[in-house]
């Protein structure tokens, strides 16, 4: 014979679920089902936060199949830009990887055609490129990219100064020294601490080559 079990009537001031057969404390609101349903996982942001931290380590590669994980659950301006980002690290490797870097902050700014965070971000992206371009004597180019990456910049900050800099630099190598002045003077009234700017100007008043040691 079973045991039946017996429950104390409920008074005021006792719990709830007090003399309740089917429900006791520790599941007191939910039922059966809720018991056993799983809160669902927001793939697209565990791939996006896990691809944002990976590039924070210098796991860019990794990274990049991350993002690619989220982006073919949602393309989002946030994934493209993270993308972006993500690119641009592996150019200084792979420079082709600036054109697909640029070619993502076009797809975030598709979305989101105001957003000055990834503005500043390709216009970062097209200093680093045309940093580049100038390394290998692609100056028309490179002036092209850093032209185009000028009005981008949300504020002129650091950022803007390394900017001016790469331009001055272009036109240094080109001979252009009145043009490579003017950037240089421009770079140092945003980042006056810089030594690299500085020296660039006392290179440039002696008629040395950019690269040259002037000690």
């Amino acid at each position: 014979m079973s045991q039946v079990r017996i429950m104390d009537e409920w008074k005021i001031g006792d719990p709830v679920w007090w003399a309740d057969g089917d429900t006791m404390a520790e599941n007191y609101g939910r039922s059966d089902e809720e018991e056993e349903e799983e809160i669902p996982i927001d793939k697209n942001k565990l791939y996006s936060e896990n691809a944002w931290q990976l590039n924070g380590k210098g796991q860019y590669w990794e990274a990049l199949d991350e993002i690619n994980k989220a982006l073919s659950i949602r393309k989002s301006s946030y994934n493209w830009n993270i993308k972006g980002l993500i690119l641009v690290n592996i150019a200084i490797d792979e420079p082709e990887k600036f054109s697909q870097s640029v070619c993502c902050y076009n797809k975030a700014l598709e979305m989101l055609p105001e957003n000055k965070t990834i503005k500043n971000n390709k216009a970062i992206c097209l200093s680093d490129w045309a940093w580049y371009l100038q390394s290998q004597r692609q100056y028309d180019l490179a002036i092209e990219k850093i032209d185009e990456a000028m009005p981008l910049f949300r504020q002129k900050d650091l950022d803007y100064a390394y900017a001016l800099d790469v331009k001055g630099v272009i036109y240094h190598k080109t001979n252009n020294r009145q043009k490579a002045r003017e950037c240089y003077d421009e770079a140092l009234v945003y980042d006056p601490e810089n030594e690299v700017y500085a020296d660039n100007i006392i290179r440039l008043k002696r008629g040395l080559d950019i690269d040259s040691d002037y000690l």
